[in-house]
């Protein structure tokens, strides 16, 4: 009997995140990524973020002070409260992760329960970490 291919996502886990269970989902698809980060219990507020620039003409790493130059994006909220807040934390996670790789669009849900500097800094960490290692 043949097996079938594995199911699923690329990353799929939970950890804490400043003392609080977060769940994270990451995926791959053509061209577009997909994740998904909340402490919630469900989906948060959904973004179609596109990068203005593309992939190749991008100046990385982008985050080495010496050398920073924000990565250009453009948000559209597709679901949920469009805050500045949680556009200033996709812009965040796009400048200190990978996430500054993705070839063209990226579909993020954030459903933090406080945005901060230390909540961001962390889930980058597992970002760097568990996702793009």
């Amino acid at each position: 009997m043949d097996v079938p291919p594995e199911i699923g996502f690329d990353r799929q886990f939970g950890t804490l995140i400043n003392g609080v269970h977060t769940e994270f989902v990451f995926h791959r698809f053509a061209g577009q990524w997909l994740l998904l980060v909340t402490q919630l219990g469900k989906i948060g507020v959904i973004y179609d973020v596109s990068f203005d620039v593309k992939l190749d003409a991008r100046k990385l790493p982008v985050n080495l002070k010496e050398y920073h130059t924000p990565v250009v994006l453009s948000t559209k909220c597709c679901l949920g409260n469009d805050t500045s807040e949680t556009v200033s934390a996709i812009q965040f996670l796009a400048n200190n992760t990978m996430l500054n790789r993705c070839p063209k669009n990226l579909i993020i849900g954030l459903g933090l329960k406080n945005i901060e500097t230390k909540v961001l800094h962390e889930i980058a960490e597992v970002l760097e970490q568990m996702v793009f290692k």
